[in-house]
């Protein structure tokens, strides 16, 4: 047995990661000295800092970041630092001027290294550190473990990889144009050298604060805001840094055209999932915060959506798509909307994956009845599902929603309220894991949905559709 202590923790000061690599340093690039990622932005925001790996003692390092990629050519040059590092691993660069961008923005984070080679990430082999006799790593047999779906829980898997001394795949996933480098005088993809390898270089930001009035909308109001603080410096008596979008210590035309990309922006919408992709196993999430992951074998249709394209699910027990952890339910207002195609009793579209707190399914069709339901409730033996009273046609295309304004929970289908609390709850039961669409809580393998599923939206506080 054992434990680690952390003291003297520095909270994350960072907004947004920018990265590609998924598990981190899996391997070395050794003949690469010279690389660089490719990313976009999700919103307004200030490169601070970049991180990276160095793989020897002793390394120089030059790491720049520029504006534009064209014709194998790294073009406008916005920053640039260099120095040596002493010893081998991770290390983060500090940037003294930040680098402002607006969303959507392009930029191409570039790392040259002296010696020791690239790190990136690549799907990967594994072993445990125990084998059946316990004698460490040298001891294995390499052996194939097979677990039923019917039967599927997490200790049994992992008695049976301790007794078997297998060998676990990592899987590691990257698309064309993420990482490039450097072979002679060409930059090359390093996709086409390993389609699941990423290199391990991120862009750290702070996100610009453009709601001025903290209103949960950028408009005519945040204008006015910014106008009192015009062409003000950091010297004045007057000074307010809020103002200051962009951090170079004086208001002026660079701020307003900050604000100007983020206009009439709603700062209420947590995530939003449209579900338009065409392939991949990436769900991506429009405020640039929670993308999902793919599992299982769902198939995109472009065209067969309510809004351009949709998810279709198969209804077994493997079609889904996670998402990082958005929020608790018991912290706060909040309001989530899909539309959804199909469907049969029991099956749930979207859900709170279990771990901490209480996991519950926040839509669902209910198994008796076909109709709406939600099963997050008040905390402790009086809680209960709410159930609404109206039954979901599956052949049709249906808008359904979950809002809880705090006190009580509702339930909408085609933007028409279809049940809520009649007295006020004490709150809801707590939960901090990410979200599933397309299948329950748990591994029960009735819920999975079947049928399609789009633009699936989550908002912070009360959203009338």
């Amino acid at each position: 047995m054992g434990a680690v202590s952390f003291q003297n923790v520095q909270v994350n000061p960072y907004g947004h990661i920018y990265f590609h690599d998924y598990h981190g340093w899996r391997d070395t690039k050794e003949d690469c000295h010279e690389a660089f990622n490719a990313f976009t932005t999700n919103c307004a925001e200030r490169i601070v800092a970049v991180s990276f790996f160095t793989a020897a003692e002793d390394v120089s390092y030059v790491v720049k970041i520029y504006d534009r990629f064209e014709g194998s050519e790294l073009l406008g040059q916005l920053c640039a630092a260099s120095g040596e590092i002493a010893h081998r691993g991770f290390h983060t660069v500090d940037y003294e001027s930040p680098i402002t961008l607006t969303k959507g923005d392009d930029f191409y984070v570039y790392l040259e290294l002296s010696h020791g080679g690239q790190a990136y990430d690549r799907t990967s082999t594994i072993d445990l550190l125990m084998g059946p006799s316990g004698t460490g790593p040298g001891s294995y047999r390499e052996q194939s473990v097979s677990v039923e779906a019917s039967s599927f829980d997490f200790e049994t898997m992992g008695k049976m990889l301790l007794d078997s001394g297998n060998l676990i795949t990592v899987p590691s996933h990257s698309f064309p144009g993420q990482s490039y480098y450097r072979d002679g005088s060409t930059w090359r993809d390093l996709y086409e050298f390993d389609n699941s390898a990423n290199f391990c270089i991120k862009a750290l930001t702070v996100i610009s604060e453009t709601d001025l009035n903290h209103d949960e909308i950028i408009d005519v109001v945040d204008f006015s805001e910014l106008a009192s603080a015009w062409i003000t410096m950091s010297t004045d008596d007057l000074w307010d840094p809020r103002f200051d979008l962009n951090a170079d210590d004086i208001v002026n035309a660079q701020d307003i055209a900050i604000l100007g990309a983020e206009w009439l922006r709603d700062k209420s919408l947590i995530a939003d999932w449209k579900l338009d992709e065409t392939d991949g196993i990436i769900a991506h999430d429009s405020t640039g915060s929670y993308d999902g992951e793919i599992h299982g074998n769902p198939r995109w249709k472009p065209d067969e959506g309510i809004m351009c394209g949709a998810l279709f699910f198969d209804g077994y027990y493997d079609d889904y798509v996670s998402t990082p952890f958005i929020l608790d339910p018991n912290d706060g207002a909040f309001s989530v909307f899909a539309w959804m195609k199909g469907g049969k009793t029991a099956q749930v579209i979207v859900s709170q994956a279990e771990g901490g707190g209480t996991a519950r399914n926040w839509l669902s069709i209910d198994m008796a009845s076909g109709r709406l339901r939600t099963d997050l409730q008040a905390p402790g033996s009086s809680g209960s599902a709410l159930i609404s009273n109206r039954a979901v046609i599956p052949d049709q295309w249906h808008k359904i929603g979950f809002v809880w304004d705090g006190l009580r929970r509702h339930l909408y289908i085609d933007s028409i309220e279809v049940a809520r609390d009649y007295l006020p709850l004490p709150g809801l039961e707590s939960a901090t894991e990410g979200l599933c669409i397309g299948k329950g809580s748990g591994l029960i393998s009735r819920e999975y949905f079947r049928g399609l599923i789009d633009d699936v939206r989550i908002y912070k506080g009360v959203i009338e559709p």
